[in-house]
Order: C-alpha cells, then structure tokens, then sequence
C-alpha cells in the first residue's frame, strides 16, 4: 500500500510540475489523501479530486 501511495504522490507531483511548466494550469490535483490499513490487509484506497478548468 506504501508503494502505490508513493508511486501515485509522484505521478501526481510530475504531471503537476509539468503542467505549470507548460504554462497551463487548468486542471488541478487536490485533496488527495490515502486512509491507512491494517497490517495484515492486501489492498487499499487513495482518494484525491481532479478538476479541469480548461476549454476542453
């Protein structure tokens, strides 16, 4: 679960970084948060909002 949060955090902070690179700030990441599991349990959730703000 570690894992996918982490890989997910760096996605995210990626295509964000690129995004205001680019000069297009139209779509937005924001509230993401991951519920902690317990220690025995195979899967789990992240949750996050996404908006686009753009024309498209």
């Amino acid at each position: 679960m570690k894992r996918i949060v982490l890989a997910l955090s760096v996605v995210i902070s990626t295509w964000a970084t690129t995004a205001s690179l680019a000069g297009q700030n139209s779509i937005t990441v924001e509230h993401a948060w991951a519920r902690a599991t317990p220690g025995m349990a195979v899967t789990g959730g992240g949750y996050l909002a996404v908006t686009n703000r753009g024309p498209a």
